[in-house]
Parts: structure tokens; sequence; C-alpha cells
């Protein structure tokens, strides 16, 4: 029946894909380095990065944003309004990305195990992105105690603004906090993830009794031990 027909015949074998539910776009990259967008029946666009040949590692979509990082370390961010290239990060290696929700603010992790923050200026209809500009923010590696790669990186949830989790590739990972610009929890390849909290003061083994309130209400008998 015509509602389980499936599109089928890409150009080159399929690499990677996102979607935005807000947007209602799909992409998927390509082999040959292009980009397919999909959204309503019968819209496509296809997009040629400037890299050509060189596969995609990954993609992600902002309001009116798409990210494509090559194999070859450049993040490019492309308008889905104009449908054109803005800008290619001016960062080192490129290995991964994450995008902190409700902001301009875009981390990205680097081959030297450092993980920068891109700032995405819009244009003031909040939708268009003009350009990047890189902040002087930067989490050591040496600090989040690994000295290979970042591989991956994702949020907190519920506190995307303040931690970011980053997998190194050599199985290390860190909590790292990013207003406090140090390692909440940090672990080495095949140890389990060990979270730092402030001890907790000891308490009394017997939990005491409640006195059932005074008869004339206004506040508890006295221990009753």
């Amino acid at each position: 029946p015509p509602d389980n027909c499936v599109r089928s015949g890409w150009p080159k074998r399929l690499n990677a894909c996102c979607y935005s539910p807000s947007q209602r776009l799909l992409a998927a990259a390509t082999d040959d380095g292009r980009v397919l967008l999909l959204g309503r029946p019968g819209n496509q666009v296809f997009l040629a990065s400037p890299s050509a040949g060189e596969r995609t590692a990954a993609l992600g979509m902002l309001p009116g944003t798409l990210l494509r990082l090559s194999t070859g370390g450049e993040l490019e961010v492309w308008s889905l309004q104009t449908m054109d290239l803005v800008e290619v990060a001016a960062v080192e290696f490129v290995t991964c990305f994450a995008a902190v929700p409700a902001s301009p603010f875009l981390l990205v992790g680097c081959r030297s195990g450092a993980v920068r923050v891109l700032r995405l200026l819009r244009h003031s209809d909040a939708n268009t992105v003009t350009s990047i500009e890189e902040l002087a923010y930067c989490v050591d590696p040496d600090q989040a105690g690994s000295s290979d790669s970042a591989s991956v990186l994702t949020v907190q949830p519920r506190a995307e603004e303040r931690r970011v989790l980053v997998g190194y590739a050599d199985g290390c990972l860190c909590l790292w906090d990013i207003p406090g610009k140090k390692a909440v929890a940090t672990t080495d390849a095949g140890e389990a993830l060990e979270v730092r909290v402030p001890r907790l003061r000891a308490v009394d083994a017997a939990p005491r009794k409640l006195a059932p309130r005074r008869a004339d209400g206004h506040g508890p008998r006295p221990p009753l031990d």
C-alpha cells in the first residue's frame, strides 16, 4: 500500500544522519561528502561540501543551522535559510562536537584532547547564522586526566550549561564543570566513574523519637529520651 512506500537509491552509501523534530528536517550524508536534506514530501536539497571526497563523520542541526564534521577534522556551518556554507570553524582538527541547548554555544572536541567553545553569531531574525566566534575558554586535557584525542561529547541533562561529559580515545572519561573550570569526576580506561561528592556528617545510628505536640498545640514536648 502507498503508506508503506519507502525511498531507495542513494547516490552513495549513507554514513551519517540526523533529524530535527522541531524543524521536521532529515539530513543524510553520503560517501562523496554531499548532504541530502529532506523536508515536506517532494522537497529535497543536496548540499555540496567544499571538502569534496571526504566522508562525513557527524551531522547536527540547530534552529536554522546544519553542522557537518568531515573526517578531515573540518567543522562546517551551513545556513538552512539560504542553503549556503556560512563558515568553516577555524580551530584545530575537530573530532566531535555537542551543542548546548537553548544557547548560541557549541562545544568542540579536538585531536589534541582539548575541548573548545564556539559561539554562533546570528542575524536579528535569530535563525540565520552569520559567523562563528571562538572563545578563549578551553578544557585542558591534562586537567581532564587524558593525553589522547577527544572522541565524544555530551552535555549533562538538566545541567546543559554547567557540565559536559568528555570521552577520550584511550577510554578515559571526564565529567567537566564548565563554570568551575574543573573536573568533577574522572576515570581511567576500564574503571568505574567515581563522582567526588562532599563527605556527609555522621549521625547517630538510633533515630530520635518524635514527641507528640503539647495539649495547647504550640509546639512539641521535650524529647522523650
